[in-house]
């Protein structure tokens, strides 16, 4: 979350009616139509559970990538272990290579690391 600021409760016009949004980490979730009890209280859940995860919508454990998850502990990181200057220390994140990403079996991940 950048400073104390929430993604607003958006509205997307339809001509059979405007829907409302709101979005996320670069992704919209629709909420139903625009301004009803029902869109309203989705917006507030949806918001609830971003900010209960730093930022982040949680995801069930089958749904997510080693990739995706490597991403996430990285964006995570880079808020908590800052130095005292502010600044941090990413370049030690060891991404997976992108053939390897989506792979569930361990034994079939490679890393970019380079040889020191």
């Amino acid at each position: 979350m950048s400073g104390n600021r929430f993604p607003k409760y958006r509205k997307q016009r339809r001509k059979d009616g405007d829907l409302a949004f709101v979005e996320l980490n670069g992704t919209r979730h629709y909420l139903g139509q625009f301004g009803n009890a029902e869109s309203q209280a989705r917006y507030r859940q949806l918001l609830a559970e971003w900010a209960a995860g730093d930022g982040q919508l949680p995801v069930s454990p089958g749904k997510i990538t080693i990739y995706e998850l490597c991403a996430r502990f990285l964006q995570y990181s880079q808020r908590y272990y800052k130095k005292r200057d502010g600044t941090t220390e990413s370049e030690n994140f060891v991404p997976f290579s992108r053939s390897s990403r989506n792979s569930t079996d361990p034994s079939q991940w490679r890393s970019l690391a380079r040889k020191r």
